[in-house]
């Protein structure tokens, strides 16, 4: 057994962690081609967050997370539409004496698979999937504190699109599983305080391949986020 503090709950993240990584190098490799021959959607978006994340057995702390991503998602076969996110990350938190104060910023990127199923009259059932993983940390006083995560999560929903915009809303669950790194000190486990929730989007289109879309969450995270997205 590894002797260090909060080894395994590291030996835990890392089995969430590498078929993410492993599904992501795939994907990437795999997308640029199919973009080519068929053509893909890129949004741009902005976001921001309230959660709630649980260190070992201690109290949930609150956590704010801003995000600024970059989303490519083959789009020409409804029921399997793969894609790849990536961007920048800022997190601030309270009630944790290792961040309490701290400014934590990185990076994070992921793959996303997305199904759509019509149903007539302008209905359609949803179904997403994403793994996304996150690395933020902050130096101070010649000490580094760092936070890994990796997000799995999946969520169902309906659509109606009325043809200048869509409406769409449903449900998701999460789970989260990483480490909290205090240079020199200790390595604890981090997960998330809830796991469901439900989320709505609202997609108003600008032209016959771009659309403004405005989309937010309750319950694991409160959470609201605009992204202009394009089809080429």
């Amino acid at each position: 057994m590894d002797p260090r503090p909060g080894a395994a709950g590291a030996a835990g993240a890392d089995t969430v962690r590498a078929p993410g990584l492993a599904l992501m190098l795939a994907l990437g490799l795999a997308l640029p081609g199919a973009a080519a021959a068929q053509g893909v959607a890129l949004s741009l978006e902005a976001s921001r967050e309230e959660t709630r994340l649980r260190y070992d057995d201690s109290p949930p702390r609150d956590t704010r997370i801003t995000r600024l991503a970059a989303t490519l998602r083959e789009t020409s076969r409804p029921g399997f539409q793969p894609g790849l996110t990536a961007g920048a990350v800022w997190l601030r938190q309270d009630g944790e004496p290792a961040t309490e104060g701290l400014g934590l910023d990185g990076v994070f990127a992921g793959v996303l698979l997305r199904s759509r199923l019509p149903l007539g009259g302008g209905l359609a059932l949803l179904g997403d999937a994403s793994w996304i993983w996150h690395d933020v940390d902050s130096r101070e006083d010649d000490r580094t504190t760092t936070l890994e995560w990796a997000e799995l999560e999946g969520r169902a929903g309906i659509a109606f699109d009325a043809g200048g915009w869509e409406l769409a809303g449903g449900a998701f669950a999460r789970s989260i599983d990483g480490d909290l790194r205090v240079e020199g000190e200790s390595t604890r486990p981090v997960e998330g305080d809830e796991d469901t929730g439900a989320w709505g989007e609202l997609a108003i289109a600008l032209d016959r391949t771009g659309a403004i879309v405005i989309h937010g969450e309750a319950g694991a995270r409160e959470r609201l986020g605009v992204s202009v997205r394009r089809r080429f």
